[in-house]
């Protein structure tokens, strides 16, 4: 599918812009493995029948999803971002409408994703060599790679990075004694952005750099009530089950 893409750079330095926001975790697909499971191995739990891919493809992807029902700053930050691409002279000069995906219109959750996979070029190669990852790549995807007849797809040399804060000093997150991020942690969490126009639409493309859980979800309350120490409800309390009639008491 013919595109253009549009990449946002710092002006100052005349690098590539580094954003960087923070949120409520809310869920994250397998951050080794994604939503690729090979005919025959069980699917990580939470991951949906629908988003699952038995091949590899440049569909295998891992999901983050940040909470957004209470703090809606991040589609805040992206309303700004995109209200400053659309601004520019050149952008979108075939006037497409936006993807309706994500456009802030339901802001219950924020979600991302980051390619397991890429497939093979100049860019992400040296002599020929695939550049190395930040992690060792599950055995599933390094399988699938090592199957191709021919090396179409490598494993992604820019996976982001995971990470925990612990006082001054950055862990690497599978190396704490909770490896993975949970709902309600506290995330910070970095990313390059750019802006695609194809046929049909356009919409901002986000590609994470860094997660860093700087501060971790309390453990629900758990109670465990000694029901022998209560007393037992009257016999003459009228107990409420359906049917019961339920009249609103008028205020004074």
């Amino acid at each position: 599918m013919l595109s253009s893409r549009n990449q946002m750079f710092d002006t100052r330095s005349d690098k590539v812009a580094i954003l960087a926001h923070a949120g409520l975790w809310s869920w994250n697909s397998d951050l080794r493995s994604g939503n690729f499971v090979p005919p025959g191995k069980k699917a990580p739990e939470g991951l949906p029948d629908s988003r699952m891919q038995t091949e590899l493809s440049y569909k295998c992807e891992v999901t983050y999803t940040i909470e957004t029902s209470v703090d809606e700053s991040i589609y805040v930050l992206f309303k700004a971002l995109e209200s400053h691409v659309c601004s520019r002279q050149n952008f979108n000069r075939s006037k497409r409408e936006r993807r309706k995906w994500q456009d802030g219109t339901e802001r219950q959750r924020f979600a991302m994703s980051s390619k397991i996979v890429v497939k093979k070029s100049p860019f992400n190669t040296t002599q020929g060599t695939p550049l190395s990852t930040p992690y060792e790549t599950h055995p599933w995807v390094l399988d699938a790679l090592n199957d191709q007849a021919e090396q179409v797809y490598i494993a992604n040399p820019e996976s982001p990075r995971y990470l925990e804060r612990q006082g001054e000093v950055l862990v690497d997150l599978f190396d704490t004694e909770d490896s993975n991020f949970r709902r309600g942690d506290i995330i910070w969490f970095s990313f390059k952005l750019g802006f695609y126009v194809n046929r049909d639409h356009w919409a901002p493309e986000i590609i994470p750099i860094a997660f860093i859980r700087v501060a971790v979800s309390p453990d629900p309350p758990v109670s465990n009530p000694d029901y022998s120490s209560y007393t037992t409800t009257e016999d003459d309390y009228d107990e409420l089950k359906a049917g019961t009639i339920a009249i609103p008491i008028p205020s004074a």
